[in-house]
């Protein structure tokens, strides 16, 4: 794919990665459900990580399944292209564990605090500005 290919679906990455930010940002601020909330940071996150990596022409297609929803396999190959992603490797690591949890029924209800979503905000924040730097 061409450079200016990869730029614009790179953009894409990111948007569709700011409408799960901002939504969490909104719900947060309307109380809404702290599962949801750290449910859109986690996906923020793994937009964003994806979008670095087209940036890159990497194909994210070819990645293995278990590794494309992956917070810490993803940043695990955008390391590789930039070392400097060692600044964000702990919020990949706790966003992480919104993936799943948050979506379905695993027994005992999972309840997240305030803080953790605002935590979660805060991570995800970090990140988007992080890859937002380097892209």
């Amino acid at each position: 794919m061409k450079q200016n290919n990869l730029i614009i679906l790179a953009k894409e990455w990111f948007e569709k990665g700011n409408h799960d930010l901002d939504e969490a940002k909104l719900s947060f601020e309307h109380g809404g459900w702290t599962d949801i909330i750290c449910f859109h940071c986690q996906q923020a996150a793994e937009k964003y990580l994806k979008g670095f990596l087209v940036s890159q022409g990497v194909n994210i297609g070819k990645l293995k399944k278990w590794q494309i929803h992956e917070l810490p396999k993803l940043w695990k190959e955008c390391n590789k292209l930039n070392r400097n992603f060692k600044s964000i490797e702990e919020e990949c690591i706790v966003l992480n564990g919104y993936y799943i949890e948050p979506r379905y029924p695993l027994g005992e209800p999972k309840v997240y605090s305030k803080k953790e979503a605002k935590e979660a905000i805060e991570a995800t924040e970090k990140i988007v500005s992080f890859i937002i730097s380097v892209t």
